[in-house]
Parts: structure tokens; sequence; C-alpha cells
């Protein structure tokens, strides 16, 4: 199986290879999503691709756009692997073709949990993941401390309800 990484900062380019490498995947790097997409045309049969959001030239969301709107790439896997992880982009990067979300830092096993959702039959619609996202958020209120918890209720709540009318569920 191959993966493109995409990223503009050689360490991360660097940890991704490693961890992908351990999953049995043979990586091709690129620094921005220009460069991505001429490695897409020189050879097209990439399994997934790993999306940072904020690269020079092109960035990770335009690359998604671009690469959804080419025929032969409906099947290529689209992740983005990002530091923005507020409900407004993850709403406009599963809009825009993105499969799945991976926020900044990460661990391997979080990846490897990731990659098993791609490839072991789980994989959900983006409606699923947005109601999964919904739920992640309330989980994370119900762990925040009494007085915190009041003040964050309204902005998850906001969250909330972002993803409820982005997606209509």
């Amino acid at each position: 199986m191959r993966a493109l990484v995409i990223d503009d900062s050689g360490a991360m380019r660097s940890i991704l290879r490693q961890y992908m490498s351990e999953l049995k995947f043979d990586v091709v790097e690129a620094r921005d999503g220009r460069e991505a997409l001429k490695r897409c045309e020189e050879t097209p049969d990439f399994d997934v691709a790993l999306v940072d959001w904020n690269m020079p030239v092109m960035n990770g969301l335009d690359f998604v756009r671009a690469l959804r709107a080419r025929k032969g790439y409906d099947s290529m896997k689209l992740m983005m692997v990002t530091t923005e992880n507020d409900a407004t982009h993850i709403e406009a990067a599963l809009s825009a073709g993105a499969n799945e979300f991976v926020m900044k830092p990460f661990t391997y096993e979080v990846l490897q949990e990731k990659m098993a959702l791609f490839w072991h039959g789980h994989f959900a619609s983006n409606e699923a993941k947005v109601r999964d996202y919904r739920k992640l958020l309330g989980d994370i209120l119900l762990q925040l401390p009494g007085a915190v918890q009041s003040k964050s209720y309204v902005v998850m709540e906001e969250i909330k309800e972002t993803l409820t009318i982005a997606v209509g569920t």
C-alpha cells in the first residue's frame, strides 16, 4: 500500500514517514499541495494521503478540493493531520472531501487506529464522523472541572450546533 505524506515541516514528514512505514506503507513525501498534486500525476496509485492544513504554495484544504475534482481519485483516502481542530475547520475539510481528521500532536497508536478504520470495514460516513465528534465534545465537557465546565458548556453547545447545521444530523 502507498501513502502520500504532505506537510511543509520536514520533521513532521519524517515522523509520519516512520509511522506509516511501520504500518507497512510505501511512503512518498511532498512539501505542499502543489507538489503533492505533481506526485499524484507521476504515480496516481496512492491509497491514502496524510495532509497538513497550513502550508505555503497550496494549503491542505485546497489540495483536497483539487484532488477530489480530478477523475480517478475517489477511492484515495484523505486524512487531515493538523492543529486546525475547531468545528468550522473539521466541517470544511469533510465537506471538501477529506475522509478523516487527526489532531496534532498525535501518537503512533492514534494513527494506527485511524488507518484501521479505513481498511477494516469500520469506515464511517462523514455524517457519522460528525456525530462521533459531537459525542466526543460532550464527553470532554463532562470531564472538565465544575467551574470550567459551566463556562465551557456554552462553547461546546455552539460547536455541536455548528456541526448539526453543517451536516443536518
